[in-house]
């Protein structure tokens, strides 16, 4: 009898404890909607408005989910940017399927101001670009960014082991033209550790980390230019300052006679891929800090490299193309790569001859070079 009793008590404990829990959970997801619809509702305004379809907080599992988040512009802000005059040169709209927060740290956020992640994974994002071409955007006197001086207000600090997005789609479309200049997809993005110390308050530095990138299946496409970026695998690993790129191509998204001769004068075609690129000795850091570019070596395999010109078409006279040190010489960023090897690679050059209908044809094969 003792023994019935006493797993009658446990039962009845865990009951009380199972409904505390859903009461729990089902306060604080309806507490958490309420607070992100306020504070997107809040922020609506005569271009944009925001919007959520759902939020669940999973108590157990320490995370958020939020459904279908949408910011999107007013319909007045389209009538706006249709205008020559318009003062809004460009609009955006930016739909998310789901992100979900997970692995939040709630006791070191409540004690000591620190907000810790184990995961935030962002699916299904569809962003549209629209611009008005007529109009001129404001100057920015610095595009750098700097690294070391974040502002962030009312944390102590940041640390998010993981942030991974899939299945990305962006496109941009001119407006006076209702055409679609180009788009970017990617199946996935991967961010390693990301950890912000404080350095002042309200204000942190992003503190090295192993992992720090990776991107598989990119393409972006862009429909004035008529060329296609294809990238299987992009990754970097800040510990050993190294970027890796498989299976580059760069492709007309059209036939090379076809695109040549939509040119205006003669203008060289190409169609590239590249099995593999690693850049070494290479601190990302420093280039989105200071747009400073500098490597070791960078070394470049498997190049299959396709030059077509069209000789009949007229020669641009007012074209002038400086040489390749002058060009260097004109870079306002930082530029060194001491040490360049090419290697199994393939060149090969066509050229239909002014006035006649034969074609001049160059082929190199096994191409290994080192400067």
């Amino acid at each position: 009898m003792a023994i019935k009793k006493k797993y009658k008590i446990w039962g009845i404990v865990f009951i009380i404890l199972s409904v505390l829990i859903i009461i729990t959970n089902f306060y604080l997801s309806n507490l958490i909607e309420n607070k992100i619809k306020t504070a997107l509702i809040q922020k609506n305004d005569e271009t944009y408005a925001s919007d959520i379809g759902r939020v669940k907080f999973h108590l157990l599992e320490r995370a958020i989910v939020i459904d279908n988040f949408e910011i999107k512009p007013q319909s007045q802000a389209f009538e706006k940017i249709i205008l020559k005059n318009a003062d809004i040169a460009e609009l955006n709209k930016i739909h998310i399927g789901r992100i979900r927060i997970t692995g939040i740290s709630f006791a070191k956020l409540l004690s000591d101001d620190f907000l810790k992640i184990a995961k935030i994974a962002i699916n299904d994002v569809q962003i549209k670009h629209w611009f008005n071409p007529d109009v001129r955007l404001p100057e920015h006197k610095d595009g750098s960014v700097n690294l070391d001086s974040l502002p962030l207000q009312k944390i102590t600090g940041l640390r998010i082991k993981k942030i991974e997005l899939k299945d990305l789609n962006f496109e941009s479309i001119n407006v006076l033209l209702n055409k679609k200049e180009s788009e970017i997809s990617t199946e996935k993005l991967t961010f390693g550790e990301i950890n912000l110390e404080p350095k002042e308050p309200g204000i942190f530095r992003l503190k090295p980390i192993e992992k720090l990138l990776l991107i598989r299946k990119f393409i972006s496409v862009n429909y004035t230019t008529k060329y296609k970026v294809d990238i299987s695998d992009l990754s970097y690993n800040n510990k050993d300052k190294y970027l890796l790129i498989d299976n580059l191509k760069f492709k007309p998204i059209i036939s090379m006679p076809e695109l040549a001769s939509g040119y205006k004068y003669t203008k060289a075609v190409f169609d590239a891929e590249v099995a593999h690129i690693g850049v070494y000795s290479f601190d990302i850091k420093r280039l989105i800090k200071n747009r400073s570019f500098l490597s070791d070596s960078i070394l470049v395999s498997g190049v299959n490299l396709e030059i077509y010109k069209d000789k009949r078409k007229p020669f641009n006279t007012k074209l002038i193309r400086p040489l390749p040190h002058m060009r260097l010489k004109k870079l306002k960023d930082s530029l060194l790569v001491k040490k360049l090897k090419i290697t199994d690679s393939k060149l090969k050059f066509e050229e239909v001859l002014k006035n006649k209908s034969l074609k001049m044809r160059l082929s190199l094969n096994d191409i290994f070079a080192e400067v």
